[in-house]
Formats: structure tokens, sequence, C-alpha cells
């Protein structure tokens, strides 16, 4: 298989993906408005590949634009293990891509057992319909290499 992206760090939590994306669905109440954020994670899961050069990027297939940032409305990525305060996310782009410091194994060992940590965090204002966001997937783009 490869590369792939999971909701916790186990091997069984990997998120469903189509046409090389990873749909993850998030449902938010425009009532009151709401920020939710979750930390998800990349993992590889083929000892004879180890990947260089992981980078994550949004993809919205239709629907209300989240991933330009309109009307308040953001979808935002942030590499690491804890979560940004406030003033963090505020300083990141919506719509933005990450590009991981991190590679998962070498050119002699392949690694199955790292899992490298990222925040997705999605807000709406209030005074909006409740959103069921499922047109936004995650692509996750690395150079796949064999191990010799």
């Amino acid at each position: 298989m490869g590369l792939g992206i999971y909701t916790a760090p186990l091997e069984t939590q990997e998120i469903a993906t189509s046409d090389g994306l990873g749909v993850l669905s998030i449902t938010l109440d425009g009532l009151t408005g709401q920020a939710i954020s979750r930390r998800l994670y990349v993992r590889n899961d083929n000892l004879e590949r180890y990947y260089t050069g992981i980078a994550i990027a949004t993809v919205q297939e239709s629907g209300d634009d989240f991933i330009g940032g309109t009307g308040d409305r953001s979808w935002k990525l942030s590499e690491g293990n804890e979560e940004p305060p406030n003033e963090g996310w505020i300083r990141i782009a919506s719509g933005n891509s990450i590009s991981f410091s991190d590679e998962v194994g070498t050119s002699s060992r392949g690694d199955i057992s790292t899992y490298l940590p990222f925040w997705v965090r999605v807000s709406i204002p209030a005074n909006q319909k409740r959103q069921n966001l499922t047109s936004i997937k995650l692509r996750l783009t690395a150079q796949e290499k064999l191990v010799v």
C-alpha cells in the first residue's frame, strides 16, 4: 500500500480514500459558530518503501468555499504533535498546505511504526446554516523510494 492518513496512531484507523484523496467528514454548528480541531497522522504501512518530501494539501471538490477562507470560514493545517494556540491558528492562512520536516524510513530501513502528527482546524462564524463537510479532502504527496 504505502503512505496514508490516520485518525489515531493505530494501523486500523486509516482514513478512507477517494481518487487518492483522504476523505474527512466534519459537521459544524452554524447557529452559534464553531471551530473544530482534529489531530491526524501520516503513516507508512510498507516495509519495502520509505518516504521523503511528505506534504499535505487541501482540495475542495464542491460546495461553499472553506479553503479560501471567505466569509470567516476556514480550513487550516498545522504540522506537529501540539495543537497551535488560537494566536497560532490566526497566523495560518486558510487553505494552506504543509510540508513535514521528518521523513518516514530510510534507504536502509522501512518504518511502519512512526505516525507523523498534524492538525486540521475548520471554523464557521455564527448565524450560518449547519455544515456537513464531505467535499473537502486531503491530498497526501511524497517521494516514494525503495528500501535497499
